[in-house]
This record gives structure tokens, sequence and C-alpha cells, in this order.
């Protein structure tokens, strides 16, 4: 519906099914899809982290599954990549971050609502995405027969 909001006619639009995650997972790679809606969730708290999706090098079957190329961009991910936090550094993700933005590689969204369900006993900080899969470390088991935590 979103397409045809945007003024794609609708006879050209083909919905493409796929058997298993596998045949989805293969067509990505093989660059297949004009488009793909994908999420990603933070592995470290730096900037690094969503630009080396777009690193040309990283092209399928590596994490740049839209086999994005651009030169300018591939050069300053390189020279970006070995410095520290700092202006300079800084500068060149912006810049990075407007060469995306004019190629229009991705539409992006700031951030998606999940729901996780917990049994009674358990007792948890939430995860927040952005070292997620690490919360365990943080969750406790209440003990059912009695008022106190198993630790």
């Amino acid at each position: 519906a979103w397409m045809m909001e945007l003024g794609y006619p609708r006879e050209k639009i083909v919905l493409k099914q796929y058997a298993t995650f596998g045949d989805i997972s293969k067509a990505w790679k093989e660059s297949e899809p004009p488009f793909v809606s994908k999420g990603w969730g933070l592995d470290f708290p730096d900037a690094e982290n969503t630009l080396q999706l777009f690193y040309g090098p990283n092209s399928s079957p590596g994490s740049n599954d839209a086999n994005y190329r651009n030169p300018e961009y591939d050069r300053l991910y390189e020279q970006s990549s070995t410095m520290q936090p700092s202006p300079e550094r800084t500068a060149l993700y912006r810049r990075m971050n407007e060469i995306m933005i004019d190629d229009c590689v991705s539409i992006t969204g700031l951030a998606r609502t999940r729901i996780l369900l917990w049994h009674k006993d358990v007792i948890g900080l939430p995860d927040r995405e952005v070292v997620g899969g690490f919360w365990l470390k943080y969750v406790d088991l209440k003990d059912s027969d009695a008022d106190e935590d198993i630790t």
C-alpha cells in the first residue's frame, strides 16, 4: 500500500514469495530483490557499527547485503577505520552519511518496537540493543517457594 501512496503503479507491484528463509537469504546475497526491509541491532556503540554495512568490500556474502559500492565512501571508511574517536573521524562519518543520503542507499527508521515476554519468576534488565544479546548476565531467577532471590 505504501508504494501506491508514493505513486508507484499497482500493476508493477509484484510480491515475490520465498519457500524458506534460506531462499530469501540467498536472494538477498545475490541482489535479486530491488529492495528489502531488514533490521539491525548495534553490536557496539559506535557509528562504525552501521557504516560498515555499506562498505563495498563487505558486499554479500558479507554484511553489505545492499552490495553498495561508492569509491569515495569506501576510501573514507578505510581512512576512518584506523582512527580513534576524534572530531576528524566524526567529520569523515558525517561525509559518509551525506554520501549514503545522496545515493539513497537506505531508508532507515530509528527504532523498532519489541515485546519481550518473561516468566513471572525471571528478574532481568530489558535489552537496550546497543550491545544486544549480552543482557542475560543481568538476569536472575526468583525462587517461587521463597521470598528471596537466588543468586
